[in-house]
């Protein structure tokens, strides 16, 4: 599993230096945006963002991979069908670590800047990142594996819709000074749901894509 975590480190190094760009650009603005805005400095999309890519980087990696043939040479080597499928969501989790820790930056300066920072309010923002982060490549991993790169594009598109939706009613749920129009118990039994709807959707994402990976010559 090391090896092909190395593999995907190079290849990510390679191929997605454009996403390590756009990342700091849209990081740097919604950190510098508060201050000269204010009050309506507000940064949630441009901290989205990099959660989206955190997201795609894997069925990236597996699009160079089809076009390089790796699958065909995959098979000389002492790894399982679920080791390879195994190795892209780990991609995933890593990617999508630093992408929240990022929005957390950006986030919490916004907050404090605002003048509108609340701890709960602060968490909520983050777990629903992280949530969102998690259902676009859950729903997309195990149909690019079924599928591969060329036919999954039309779901590559309705997924990134699904995520900036996500976003949008985020923001309908924020009043002007940024307290969650849901009462307390009410947010936390949410969170608690999404939890578990997405740790759920995790597992039944990554089994499926196995299941799809030794069905084909993955």
């Amino acid at each position: 599993m090391k090896g092909l975590l190395l593999k995907d480190l190079y290849m990510a190094r390679k191929y997605c230096r454009s996403y390590l760009f756009i990342v700091g650009v849209l990081t740097i603005i919604a950190i510098v945006a508060p201050f000269l805005e204010g009050e309506n400095g507000s940064t949630l999309f441009l901290s989205a963002y990099p959660i989206l890519l955190a997201g795609i980087i894997p069925v990236n990696l597996i699009a160079y991979e089809e076009k390089s043939k790796w699958n065909q040479y995959a098979g000389i080597f002492p790894y399982t069908k679920k080791e390879l499928v195994s190795v892209k969501y780990l991609d995933m989790l890593m990617a999508l670590g630093i992408a929240l820790v990022l929005a957390a930056l950006s986030q919490g300066v916004n907050l404090l800047v605002t003048g509108s920072f609340r701890l709960e309010v602060y968490a909520l923002i983050l777990a629903g990142f992280l949530v969102m982060g998690l259902i676009s490549p859950c729903i997309l991993l195990p149909v690019i594996f079924w599928l591969g790169t060329e036919k999954g594009r039309v779901v590559y598109f309705a997924v990134v819709g699904l995520f900036f939706g996500g976003v949008a009613v985020s923001k309908l749920l924020l009043k002007d000074d940024d307290t969650l129009l849901l009462a307390t118990g009410e947010k936390n039994g949410l969170l608690l749901g999404l939890a578990a709807g997405v740790l759920l959707m995790l597992g039944l994402s990554w089994r499926l894509s196995v299941w799809f990976c030794e069905k084909k010559e993955c």
